[in-house]
């Protein structure tokens, strides 16, 4: 039985160390670019550019096409109808 427990715990040290090699290494590599990239000068342009575009459509007379709009309406209407469950 120890003999049984020691293969065991050497196996599962063995998969974790594989683990951390592939994937721990590639989780740690997306976490750090995920934050490099939302760091808080990146969000201020995120802002700004929001913005801008904002003003762009504010200027228009029309922001969808007709078919959009109406496409647009229906589903509207649809999650309305849905969440009144009343």
């Amino acid at each position: 039985m120890k003999n049984y427990i020691y293969k065991l715990s050497v196996l599962f040290f063995f998969i974790y160390i594989l683990f951390e090699i592939t994937v721990g290494r590639e989780m740690r590599f997306v976490k750090n670019e995920l934050i490099k990239n939302f760091q808080s000068f990146e969000a201020e342009k995120y802002k700004s550019k929001i913005k801008e575009e904002a003003k762009k459509l504010l200027a228009k007379d029309k922001i969808f096409y007709e078919e959009d709009a109406e496409i647009i309406s229906k589903l509207l209407k649809k999650i309305s109808k849905e969440l009144n469950l009343n």
